[in-house]
């Protein structure tokens, strides 16, 4: 039954892009991968899942981008700027809902899910740039923190992707950007310490 549902599910999410109900797919698909652990999906649909992921990051930076140059216009004014905080707020949910994808992943899969997260390193490790608005460091650095608290010492395959970025990020202007990355250099010391006692120290 489960090989049905997740099948028409996974079809779902990449067909929906009304943000509320994406975000309820993905609550729904979050409580499955806790319940039922690793192994929980086909080789292809841990592919598809990716495929959604790589989607849905690449269309959030596409909308980024146009928002920044709309508020370079000349016609920019206070009631524009609440229609995109708006649209900034339906990409900061879907990032959001990935990350906690992703958190239900790396709790219940360990180190078997890097396979698949390969996938994904360069497009999280591109949201980390300070170009982009702080909710896309904030959750690629949640990510990046489950990273390192669920795999341990593996982390450290990937720090050329995450590390110096996470601790320039401690000093990040967004309150939330920078628990995510002093929570990140808690896990190291705590999971990972001989690999990344340069960090630590």
């Amino acid at each position: 039954m489960w090989s049905t549902i997740s099948e028409k599910l996974l079809e779902a999410m990449n067909l929906e892009f009304d943000s509320d109900i994406w975000a309820v797919m993905a609550d729904s698909l979050c409580s499955c991968i806790e319940m039922l652990g690793a192994n929980c999906f086909t080789i292809g649909q841990y592919n598809t899942l990716v495929t959604i992921f790589k989607v849905r990051l690449q269309t959030s930076f596409l909308r980024v981008k146009d928002r920044m140059e709309k508020r370079k216009e000349e016609d920019y004014d206070e009631e524009l700027e609440e229609d995109l905080n708006e649209e900034d707020k339906i990409d900061e949910q879907y990032l959001k809902k990935i990350a906690d994808i992703m958190h239900a992943l790396f709790k219940t899969h360990k180190t078997h899910i890097l396979p698949f997260f390969n996938e994904l390193v360069p497009v999280f490790s591109s949201m980390l740039d300070d170009s982009k608005p702080s909710f896309f460091r904030q959750w690629s650095l949640c990510t990046f923190d489950d990273l390192i608290e669920c795999c341990g010492q593996h982390a450290a395959t990937y720090q050329q992707y995450f590390l110096q970025p996470m601790l320039k990020c401690i000093c990040d202007k967004a309150p939330q950007v920078r628990q995510a990355a002093v929570f990140g250099i808690g896990v190291m010391a705590q999971y990972a310490s001989e690999q990344f006692a340069h960090a630590c120290l």
